[in-house]
Protein backbone atom coordinates (compact mmCIF):
# COMPACT_ATOMS: atom_id res chain seq x y z
CA UNK A 1 0.00 0.00 0.00
CA UNK A 2 1.56 3.31 -1.09
CA UNK A 3 1.35 6.13 1.47
CA UNK A 4 1.81 9.88 1.04
CA UNK A 5 0.60 12.59 3.40
CA UNK A 6 -2.63 10.66 3.74
CA UNK A 7 -3.37 6.99 4.24
CA UNK A 8 -5.88 5.06 2.10
CA UNK A 9 -6.91 1.75 3.67
CA UNK A 10 -8.70 -0.43 1.09
CA UNK A 11 -10.89 -3.37 1.99
CA UNK A 12 -12.00 -5.50 -1.01
CA UNK A 13 -15.43 -6.69 0.06
CA UNK A 14 -16.81 -8.13 -3.19
CA UNK A 15 -14.60 -6.93 -5.96
CA UNK A 16 -15.42 -9.97 -8.11
CA UNK A 17 -19.14 -9.60 -7.48
CA UNK A 18 -20.87 -9.01 -10.82
CA UNK A 19 -24.20 -7.18 -10.74
CA UNK A 20 -26.88 -9.69 -11.83
CA UNK A 21 -29.31 -9.18 -14.71
CA UNK A 22 -32.15 -11.19 -16.24
CA UNK A 23 -31.68 -10.67 -19.96
CA UNK A 24 -27.92 -10.27 -20.16
CA UNK A 25 -24.85 -9.68 -17.99
CA UNK A 26 -24.26 -5.93 -17.24
CA UNK A 27 -20.68 -4.75 -17.63
CA UNK A 28 -20.07 -3.70 -14.01
CA UNK A 29 -18.06 -4.81 -10.97
CA UNK A 30 -19.02 -3.91 -7.39
CA UNK A 31 -16.11 -2.40 -5.41
CA UNK A 32 -15.91 -1.16 -1.81
CA UNK A 33 -13.13 0.48 0.21
CA UNK A 34 -12.59 2.06 3.66
CA UNK A 35 -10.93 5.50 3.55
CA UNK A 36 -8.68 6.83 6.35
CA UNK A 37 -6.61 9.99 6.73
CA UNK A 38 -3.00 10.35 7.87
CA UNK A 39 -4.07 10.09 11.52
CA UNK A 40 -5.72 6.74 10.82
CA UNK A 41 -9.13 8.34 11.30
CA UNK A 42 -12.06 7.38 9.09
CA UNK A 43 -12.96 9.87 6.35
CA UNK A 44 -16.74 10.00 6.70
CA UNK A 45 -19.52 11.63 4.64
CA UNK A 46 -17.01 13.21 2.27
CA UNK A 47 -16.71 13.29 -1.51
CA UNK A 48 -13.43 11.78 -2.79
CA UNK A 49 -11.99 11.65 -6.27
CA UNK A 50 -11.02 8.24 -7.63
CA UNK A 51 -9.41 6.95 -10.82
CA UNK A 52 -9.80 3.21 -11.41
CA UNK A 53 -7.65 1.23 -13.86
CA UNK A 54 -7.86 -2.41 -14.98
CA UNK A 55 -4.26 -3.59 -15.54
CA UNK A 56 -3.38 -6.67 -17.57
CA UNK A 57 -0.53 -9.08 -16.86
CA UNK A 58 0.94 -7.62 -13.65
CA UNK A 59 0.56 -4.88 -11.04
CA UNK A 60 2.53 -2.63 -13.38
CA UNK A 61 0.94 -3.96 -16.57
CA UNK A 62 -0.88 -2.27 -19.42
CA UNK A 63 -4.07 -0.38 -18.53
CA UNK A 64 -6.80 -1.88 -20.73
CA UNK A 65 -9.49 0.29 -19.16
CA UNK A 66 -9.44 3.54 -17.10
CA UNK A 67 -12.34 5.53 -15.63
CA UNK A 68 -12.90 8.22 -12.98
CA UNK A 69 -15.60 8.58 -10.32
CA UNK A 70 -16.39 10.97 -7.47
CA UNK A 71 -18.18 8.87 -4.78
CA UNK A 72 -19.07 9.93 -1.22
CA UNK A 73 -18.03 7.93 1.87
CA UNK A 74 -20.69 6.91 4.40
CA UNK A 75 -20.65 7.37 8.18
CA UNK A 76 -18.30 4.37 8.51
CA UNK A 77 -15.80 5.73 5.97
CA UNK A 78 -16.99 3.17 3.40
CA UNK A 79 -17.12 4.10 -0.27
CA UNK A 80 -19.06 1.95 -2.77
CA UNK A 81 -18.75 2.19 -6.57
CA UNK A 82 -19.60 0.19 -9.67
CA UNK A 83 -16.59 -0.16 -11.93
CA UNK A 84 -17.81 0.23 -15.50
CA UNK A 85 -20.26 3.04 -14.76
CA UNK A 86 -17.83 5.93 -14.31
CA UNK A 87 -16.45 8.53 -16.71
CA UNK A 88 -14.30 6.63 -19.24
CA UNK A 89 -10.77 7.91 -19.69
CA UNK A 90 -9.55 5.17 -22.00
CA UNK A 91 -10.56 1.69 -23.14
CA UNK A 92 -13.87 -0.16 -23.31
CA UNK A 93 -14.99 -2.18 -20.25
CA UNK A 94 -17.26 -4.39 -22.40
CA UNK A 95 -14.36 -5.64 -24.57
CA UNK A 96 -12.07 -6.85 -21.75
CA UNK A 97 -11.07 -10.48 -22.38
CA UNK A 98 -11.24 -11.91 -18.83
CA UNK A 99 -9.66 -15.19 -20.01
CA UNK A 100 -6.43 -13.42 -20.92
CA UNK A 101 -5.36 -12.55 -17.34
CA UNK A 102 -4.18 -12.09 -14.71
CA UNK A 103 -5.85 -8.71 -14.13
CA UNK A 104 -5.27 -6.13 -11.40
CA UNK A 105 -7.41 -3.24 -10.09
CA UNK A 106 -5.45 -0.03 -9.49
CA UNK A 107 -7.13 2.75 -7.48
CA UNK A 108 -5.86 6.34 -7.23
CA UNK A 109 -7.51 8.68 -4.77
CA UNK A 110 -7.76 12.39 -4.01
CA UNK A 111 -9.36 12.93 -0.58
CA UNK A 112 -10.20 16.50 -1.59
CA UNK A 113 -12.58 15.21 -4.27
CA UNK A 114 -10.48 16.35 -7.23
CA UNK A 115 -8.05 14.71 -9.63
CA UNK A 116 -4.81 15.28 -7.70
CA UNK A 117 -4.34 11.60 -7.00
CA UNK A 118 -1.75 11.16 -4.23
CA UNK A 119 -2.75 7.76 -2.87
CA UNK A 120 -2.40 4.59 -4.92
CA UNK A 121 -3.36 0.97 -4.25
CA UNK A 122 -3.21 -2.09 -6.52
CA UNK A 123 -4.91 -5.46 -5.86
CA UNK A 124 -5.00 -8.58 -8.01
CA UNK A 125 -8.31 -10.04 -9.16
CA UNK A 126 -7.86 -13.53 -7.71
CA UNK A 127 -10.91 -15.01 -9.46
CA UNK A 128 -12.41 -14.40 -12.90
CA UNK A 129 -15.67 -12.44 -13.13
CA UNK A 130 -17.51 -15.51 -14.39
CA UNK A 131 -20.79 -13.73 -15.12
CA UNK A 132 -18.92 -11.51 -17.59
CA UNK A 133 -16.88 -14.39 -19.01
CA UNK A 134 -19.94 -16.66 -19.33
CA UNK A 135 -21.44 -14.52 -22.08
CA UNK A 136 -18.81 -15.93 -24.46
CA UNK A 137 -20.34 -19.41 -24.06
CA UNK A 138 -22.99 -18.47 -26.65
CA UNK A 139 -20.42 -17.85 -29.39
CA UNK A 140 -18.51 -21.13 -29.69
CA UNK A 141 -16.61 -21.36 -32.98
CA UNK A 142 -15.08 -24.30 -34.84
CA UNK A 143 -16.38 -27.84 -35.36
CA UNK A 144 -17.02 -30.77 -33.04
CA UNK A 145 -16.04 -34.24 -34.30
CA UNK A 146 -18.42 -37.07 -33.33
CA UNK A 147 -16.29 -40.19 -32.71
CA UNK A 148 -19.11 -42.71 -32.16
CA UNK A 149 -22.23 -41.54 -34.02
CA UNK A 150 -23.93 -44.98 -34.09
CA UNK A 151 -22.87 -46.12 -30.57
CA UNK A 152 -20.57 -48.79 -31.95
CA UNK A 153 -18.29 -48.53 -28.89
CA UNK A 154 -21.13 -48.02 -26.42
CA UNK A 155 -22.77 -50.62 -24.19
CA UNK A 156 -25.96 -49.83 -26.17
CA UNK A 157 -24.39 -51.69 -29.09
CA UNK A 158 -25.32 -55.02 -27.42
CA UNK A 159 -29.08 -54.29 -27.27
CA UNK A 160 -30.94 -56.78 -29.52
CA UNK A 161 -34.35 -56.81 -31.22
CA UNK A 162 -35.53 -59.33 -28.60
CA UNK A 163 -34.60 -56.90 -25.84
CA UNK A 164 -36.69 -54.14 -27.35
CA UNK A 165 -39.60 -56.55 -27.94
CA UNK A 166 -39.52 -57.65 -24.29
CA UNK A 167 -39.67 -54.04 -23.13
CA UNK A 168 -43.06 -53.71 -24.83
CA UNK A 169 -44.52 -57.08 -23.72
CA UNK A 170 -44.75 -57.52 -19.93
CA UNK A 171 -46.69 -60.23 -18.05
CA UNK A 172 -48.48 -58.88 -14.99
CA UNK A 173 -49.11 -61.38 -12.16
CA UNK A 174 -52.82 -61.02 -11.28
CA UNK A 175 -52.68 -63.64 -8.50
CA UNK A 176 -53.03 -61.61 -5.29
CA UNK A 177 -53.37 -64.64 -2.96
CA UNK A 178 -50.42 -66.04 -0.99
CA UNK A 179 -50.80 -69.85 -1.21
CA UNK A 180 -48.63 -72.69 0.11
CA UNK A 181 -46.36 -72.43 -2.89
CA UNK A 182 -45.85 -68.77 -2.24
CA UNK A 183 -45.17 -69.39 1.44
CA UNK A 184 -42.55 -72.02 0.58
CA UNK A 185 -40.95 -69.62 -1.87
CA UNK A 186 -40.48 -67.21 1.03
CA UNK A 187 -38.56 -69.85 2.97
CA UNK A 188 -41.24 -70.88 5.48
CA UNK A 189 -41.87 -74.57 6.29
CA UNK A 190 -45.47 -75.88 6.26
CA UNK A 191 -46.79 -77.62 9.38
CA UNK A 192 -47.47 -76.95 13.05
CA UNK A 193 -45.29 -74.46 14.92
CA UNK A 194 -44.64 -74.24 18.64
CA UNK A 195 -44.77 -70.76 20.19
CA UNK A 196 -42.49 -70.36 23.25
CA UNK A 197 -44.68 -68.93 26.02
CA UNK A 198 -41.85 -68.91 28.59
CA UNK A 199 -41.04 -65.20 29.06
CA UNK A 200 -38.59 -65.74 31.94
CA UNK A 201 -34.79 -65.78 31.38
CA UNK A 202 -33.49 -68.67 33.52
CA UNK A 203 -29.97 -70.01 34.03
CA UNK A 204 -30.29 -72.16 30.91
CA UNK A 205 -31.28 -69.15 28.86
CA UNK A 206 -28.41 -67.12 30.27
CA UNK A 207 -25.94 -69.88 29.42
CA UNK A 208 -27.42 -70.04 25.91
CA UNK A 209 -26.58 -66.35 25.49
CA UNK A 210 -22.95 -67.09 26.35
CA UNK A 211 -22.83 -65.75 29.92
CA UNK A 212 -21.01 -67.66 32.65
CA UNK A 213 -22.64 -68.08 36.07
CA UNK A 214 -20.75 -66.82 39.15
CA UNK A 215 -19.25 -63.60 40.53
CA UNK A 216 -17.84 -61.03 38.09
CA UNK A 217 -15.32 -58.24 38.65
CA UNK A 218 -16.23 -55.11 36.72
CA UNK A 219 -14.01 -52.38 38.25
CA UNK A 220 -10.39 -53.47 37.96
CA UNK A 221 -8.58 -50.45 39.47
CA UNK A 222 -10.84 -49.80 42.49
CA UNK A 223 -11.72 -46.33 41.18
CA UNK A 224 -15.20 -46.07 39.76
CA UNK A 225 -14.86 -42.39 38.79
CA UNK A 226 -11.72 -42.12 36.70
CA UNK A 227 -13.38 -43.45 33.55
CA UNK A 228 -15.91 -40.61 33.61
CA UNK A 229 -14.66 -37.14 32.69
CA UNK A 230 -16.28 -33.90 31.62
CA UNK A 231 -15.21 -32.44 28.28
CA UNK A 232 -15.11 -28.74 27.42
CA UNK A 233 -14.07 -27.10 24.14
CA UNK A 234 -12.24 -23.76 24.02
CA UNK A 235 -11.13 -22.61 20.59
CA UNK A 236 -9.32 -25.58 19.05
CA UNK A 237 -8.46 -27.20 22.42
CA UNK A 238 -10.51 -30.01 24.02
CA UNK A 239 -10.07 -30.01 27.82
CA UNK A 240 -10.60 -33.07 30.07
CA UNK A 241 -11.80 -32.60 33.63
CA UNK A 242 -8.79 -34.44 35.08
CA UNK A 243 -6.52 -31.65 33.86
CA UNK A 244 -5.35 -33.02 30.51
CA UNK A 245 -6.15 -31.45 27.14
CA UNK A 246 -5.96 -32.26 23.42
CA UNK A 247 -5.08 -29.76 20.69
CA UNK A 248 -7.50 -30.43 17.85
CA UNK A 249 -5.83 -27.98 15.47
CA UNK A 250 -6.98 -28.42 11.89
CA UNK A 251 -9.58 -31.03 12.87
CA UNK A 252 -11.91 -28.07 13.47
CA UNK A 253 -13.00 -26.38 10.27
CA UNK A 254 -12.89 -22.60 10.78
CA UNK A 255 -12.10 -19.88 8.31
CA UNK A 256 -9.95 -18.06 10.93
CA UNK A 257 -7.26 -19.62 13.08
CA UNK A 258 -4.98 -18.25 15.77
CA UNK A 259 -1.84 -16.98 14.05
CA UNK A 260 -3.88 -15.28 11.31
CA UNK A 261 -4.33 -11.52 11.38
CA UNK A 262 -7.53 -10.37 13.11
CA UNK A 263 -9.52 -7.35 11.91
CA UNK A 264 -11.54 -5.43 14.49
CA UNK A 265 -14.78 -4.72 12.61
CA UNK A 266 -15.51 -1.77 14.89
CA UNK A 267 -12.78 0.41 13.36
CA UNK A 268 -10.97 -1.73 10.77
CA UNK A 269 -7.71 -1.97 12.74
CA UNK A 270 -5.70 -5.16 12.16
CA UNK A 271 -3.99 -7.15 14.94
CA UNK A 272 -1.49 -9.97 14.67
CA UNK A 273 -2.28 -13.01 16.85
CA UNK A 274 -0.09 -15.69 18.43
CA UNK A 275 -0.81 -19.14 19.94
CA UNK A 276 1.04 -19.65 23.26
CA UNK A 277 0.27 -22.98 24.94
CA UNK A 278 -3.52 -23.37 24.84
CA UNK A 279 -4.13 -19.60 24.70
CA UNK A 280 -4.56 -17.31 21.70
CA UNK A 281 -3.35 -13.74 22.35
CA UNK A 282 -3.33 -10.55 20.33
CA UNK A 283 0.32 -9.90 19.47
CA UNK A 284 -0.30 -6.15 19.44
CA UNK A 285 -1.50 -3.66 22.06
CA UNK A 286 -5.20 -2.76 21.76
CA UNK A 287 -5.72 0.60 20.06
CA UNK A 288 -9.50 1.06 20.18
CA UNK A 289 -11.55 4.09 21.18
CA UNK A 290 -11.63 7.87 20.88
CA UNK A 291 -8.34 9.65 21.47
CA UNK A 292 -8.26 12.22 24.29
CA UNK A 293 -5.29 14.05 25.77
CA UNK A 294 -3.98 12.84 29.11
CA UNK A 295 -4.92 16.17 30.68
CA UNK A 296 -8.54 15.74 29.58
CA UNK A 297 -9.09 12.52 31.49
CA UNK A 298 -11.24 9.49 30.69
CA UNK A 299 -14.85 8.75 31.59
CA UNK A 300 -16.66 10.59 28.80
CA UNK A 301 -19.02 9.14 26.21
CA UNK A 302 -17.80 6.00 24.44
CA UNK A 303 -14.44 4.32 24.93
CA UNK A 304 -11.58 6.80 25.45
CA UNK A 305 -7.83 6.23 25.23
CA UNK A 306 -4.64 8.13 25.97
CA UNK A 307 -1.71 7.84 23.56
CA UNK A 308 1.89 8.93 24.00
CA UNK A 309 4.90 8.67 21.73
CA UNK A 310 8.50 7.92 22.67
CA UNK A 311 8.97 11.59 23.57
CA UNK A 312 6.38 11.17 26.32
CA UNK A 313 3.82 13.60 24.85
CA UNK A 314 0.26 13.24 23.57
CA UNK A 315 0.14 11.71 20.08
CA UNK A 316 -3.16 11.01 18.26
CA UNK A 317 -1.37 8.52 15.98
CA UNK A 318 -1.03 6.20 19.01
CA UNK A 319 2.26 4.57 17.86
CA UNK A 320 2.47 2.37 20.99
CA UNK A 321 -1.24 1.59 21.32
CA UNK A 322 -3.76 3.00 23.79
CA UNK A 323 -3.51 3.51 27.54
CA UNK A 324 -6.67 2.85 29.55
CA UNK A 325 -7.66 3.37 33.16
CA UNK A 326 -9.02 0.15 34.73
CA UNK A 327 -12.68 1.23 34.86
CA UNK A 328 -12.51 2.45 31.25
CA UNK A 329 -11.10 -0.92 30.16
CA UNK A 330 -13.73 -2.93 32.07
CA UNK A 331 -16.55 -1.00 30.35
CA UNK A 332 -18.95 -1.37 33.27
CA UNK A 333 -18.05 -4.97 34.24
CA UNK A 334 -16.96 -5.99 37.73
CA UNK A 335 -13.83 -7.85 38.80
CA UNK A 336 -13.33 -11.54 38.07
CA UNK A 337 -10.64 -14.22 38.19
CA UNK A 338 -10.24 -17.88 37.36
CA UNK A 339 -9.86 -20.68 39.89
CA UNK A 340 -6.72 -22.49 38.71
CA UNK A 341 -4.99 -24.06 35.70
CA UNK A 342 -6.62 -24.15 32.22
CA UNK A 343 -9.45 -24.22 31.47
CA UNK A 344 -10.24 -22.84 34.94
CA UNK A 345 -7.90 -19.84 34.60
CA UNK A 346 -10.71 -17.98 32.84
CA UNK A 347 -13.46 -16.19 34.73
CA UNK A 348 -16.70 -18.15 34.93
CA UNK A 349 -18.12 -15.39 32.74
CA UNK A 350 -15.28 -13.79 30.80
CA UNK A 351 -15.05 -9.98 30.77
CA UNK A 352 -15.17 -8.63 27.22
CA UNK A 353 -14.63 -5.07 28.39
CA UNK A 354 -13.36 -2.97 25.48
CA UNK A 355 -12.06 -6.01 23.55
CA UNK A 356 -13.74 -7.01 20.26
CA UNK A 357 -16.48 -9.65 20.23
CA UNK A 358 -14.95 -13.12 20.73
CA UNK A 359 -12.04 -11.70 22.81
CA UNK A 360 -11.81 -10.68 26.47
CA UNK A 361 -9.68 -8.97 29.14
CA UNK A 362 -7.27 -11.58 30.60
CA UNK A 363 -7.78 -12.53 34.24
CA UNK A 364 -4.92 -12.56 36.75
CA UNK A 365 -4.73 -16.36 36.35
CA UNK A 366 -4.74 -16.19 32.53
CA UNK A 367 -1.64 -13.98 32.76
CA UNK A 368 -0.19 -16.67 35.07
CA UNK A 369 -0.87 -19.37 32.45
CA UNK A 370 0.91 -17.22 29.85
CA UNK A 371 3.97 -16.81 32.10
CA UNK A 372 4.13 -20.55 32.77
CA UNK A 373 4.29 -21.24 29.01
CA UNK A 374 6.98 -18.80 27.80
CA UNK A 375 10.05 -19.36 29.96
CA UNK A 376 12.39 -21.70 31.79
CA UNK A 377 10.94 -21.30 35.29
CA UNK A 378 7.17 -22.00 35.27
CA UNK A 379 7.20 -22.95 38.96
CA UNK A 380 7.91 -19.32 39.86
CA UNK A 381 4.36 -18.36 38.87
CA UNK A 382 1.78 -19.91 41.23
CA UNK A 383 -1.97 -19.64 40.73
CA UNK A 384 -2.62 -17.39 43.74
CA UNK A 385 -3.44 -13.79 44.61
CA UNK A 386 -0.66 -13.49 47.18
CA UNK A 387 2.65 -13.80 45.31
CA UNK A 388 3.97 -10.58 43.81
CA UNK A 389 7.30 -9.10 42.68
CA UNK A 390 9.75 -9.74 39.86
CA UNK A 391 9.33 -13.46 39.15
CA UNK A 392 10.84 -16.17 36.97
CA UNK A 393 14.08 -16.18 35.00
CA UNK A 394 13.67 -15.19 31.35
CA UNK A 395 9.89 -14.88 30.97
CA UNK A 396 9.83 -11.08 30.65
CA UNK A 397 12.54 -11.03 28.00
CA UNK A 398 10.67 -13.68 26.04
CA UNK A 399 7.60 -11.40 25.95
CA UNK A 400 9.32 -8.14 24.89
CA UNK A 401 9.88 -6.84 21.37
CA UNK A 402 13.59 -7.12 20.48
CA UNK A 403 15.91 -4.24 19.57
CA UNK A 404 16.01 -0.63 20.73
CA UNK A 405 13.68 0.98 18.20
CA UNK A 406 11.08 1.34 20.95
CA UNK A 407 12.68 -0.09 24.11
CA UNK A 408 15.52 1.78 25.80
CA UNK A 409 19.00 0.23 25.35
CA UNK A 410 20.18 -2.38 26.25
CA UNK A 411 16.72 -4.09 26.27
CA UNK A 412 17.12 -7.63 27.55
CA UNK A 413 14.73 -9.35 25.14
CA UNK A 414 14.30 -12.36 22.79
CA UNK A 415 10.55 -12.20 22.00
CA UNK A 416 10.70 -15.98 21.58
CA UNK A 417 7.00 -16.15 22.47
CA UNK A 418 5.96 -13.85 19.60
CA UNK A 419 4.02 -11.67 22.11
CA UNK A 420 5.96 -8.51 21.03
CA UNK A 421 5.31 -6.37 24.11
CA UNK A 422 5.99 -2.64 23.68
CA UNK A 423 7.19 -0.07 26.28
CA UNK A 424 3.99 1.96 26.26
CA UNK A 425 4.67 3.43 29.71
CA UNK A 426 1.78 4.65 31.83
CA UNK A 427 -0.37 7.61 32.78
CA UNK A 428 -1.60 8.99 36.11
CA UNK A 429 -3.13 12.24 37.32
CA UNK A 430 -3.01 13.95 33.94
CA UNK A 431 0.58 13.14 32.95
CA UNK A 432 2.60 10.40 31.22
CA UNK A 433 5.59 8.43 32.47
CA UNK A 434 7.98 5.51 31.90
CA UNK A 435 7.65 5.34 28.11
CA UNK A 436 10.49 3.38 26.51
CA UNK A 437 11.43 1.84 29.87
CA UNK A 438 8.31 0.02 31.08
CA UNK A 439 5.31 -1.80 29.68
CA UNK A 440 2.32 -2.48 31.96
CA UNK A 441 -0.66 -4.72 31.12
CA UNK A 442 -3.96 -4.73 33.07
CA UNK A 443 -5.87 -7.85 34.20
CA UNK A 444 -9.61 -8.06 34.92
CA UNK A 445 -8.90 -8.98 38.56
CA UNK A 446 -8.91 -6.36 41.29
CA UNK A 447 -6.91 -6.79 44.50
CA UNK A 448 -8.96 -4.27 46.47
CA UNK A 449 -11.60 -1.64 45.94
CA UNK A 450 -8.99 0.79 44.58
CA UNK A 451 -6.32 -1.51 43.10
CA UNK A 452 -6.10 -4.23 40.42
CA UNK A 453 -3.51 -6.79 39.29
CA UNK A 454 -1.22 -6.03 36.35
CA UNK A 455 1.93 -7.36 34.66
CA UNK A 456 5.09 -5.30 34.18
CA UNK A 457 8.17 -5.48 31.94
CA UNK A 458 11.39 -3.39 32.21
CA UNK A 459 14.05 -2.66 29.62
CA UNK A 460 17.02 -4.07 31.64
CA UNK A 461 15.05 -6.93 33.22
CA UNK A 462 14.56 -10.45 31.80
CA UNK A 463 12.04 -11.40 34.48
CA UNK A 464 8.34 -10.57 34.59
CA UNK A 465 6.67 -8.51 37.33
CA UNK A 466 3.24 -8.98 38.85
CA UNK A 467 1.93 -6.34 41.22
CA UNK A 468 -1.28 -4.48 41.89
CA UNK A 469 -1.72 -0.77 41.24
CA UNK A 470 -4.29 1.99 41.57
CA UNK A 471 -7.06 1.67 39.01
CA UNK A 472 -6.58 5.31 37.95
CA UNK A 473 -3.30 4.36 36.24
CA UNK A 474 -3.43 4.17 32.46
CA UNK A 475 -1.92 0.86 31.28
CA UNK A 476 -2.05 -1.03 27.96
CA UNK A 477 -4.56 -3.83 27.20
CA UNK A 478 -3.84 -7.17 25.51
CA UNK A 479 -6.96 -9.17 24.59
CA UNK A 480 -7.09 -12.99 24.72
CA UNK A 481 -9.44 -15.20 22.67
CA UNK A 482 -12.58 -16.58 24.31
Amino acid sequence: MKKSALTFAVTLISVISVISGLAQSPEKLSYQAVVRDASDNLVTNQSVGMQISILQGSAGGTAVYVETQTPTTNTNGLVTIEIGSGTVVTGDFTTIDWTNGPYFIKTETDLAGGANYTITGTSQLLSVPYALHAKTAGSVTGTITETDPVFGSSVANSITASDTANWNNHTIDTDTQLDSTGVAALGYVAGAHTVDTDTQLDSTGVATLGFVAGAHTIEIDADSTNELQNLSLSGDTLFLSNGNYILLGNLIENSWRCGDDFTDVRDGKIYKTVKIGVQCWMAKTLNYGNYVTVATGQGGAGTQKYCQNLSGVDDPICPLGGLYEWDEMMDGSTTCNGTGAPPNDKCVTVIQGICPTGWHIPSHYEWTTLEKNIGSNPGAFPYDIITSGWLGTDEGGNLKQTGITNWTSPNTATNSSGFTALPGGSSLSGSFGNVGNYGYGWSSTESSGTNAWFRGLYYTEARSARFNANKLNGFYVRCVKD
